[in-house]
């Protein structure tokens, strides 16, 4: 997947698998990496690693689609890394 200059929103990205997946996104060259997860504190530790922004999310309710996720992450204050 081509990530060169794209914005990805990776959930769970505190910790384990999320973290590698937004490590990687930004290794790949995206423009903009936001590290979205449950706990605060852990979005922002790898986003301030990577240069992302960090928002604390809780993605449970949101269900199988990523439209309604992706538009309440995009609405909520990031904190750029």
């Amino acid at each position: 997947m081509e990530l060169e200059d794209r914005v990805v929103v990776v959930t769970g990205a505190g910790s384990g698998i999320g973290e590698a997946i937004a490590r990687a996104a930004h290794a790949a060259g995206a423009r903009h990496v936001v590290v979205a997860d449950l706990n605060g504190a852990e979005a922002e530790r790898v986003a301030n690693d990577i240069g992302g922004a960090a928002v604390a999310i809780d993605v449970r309710g949101y269900g199988r689609s990523s439209k309604p996720l992706a538009a309440d992450v995009l609405r909520r204050p990031w904190h750029v890394g």
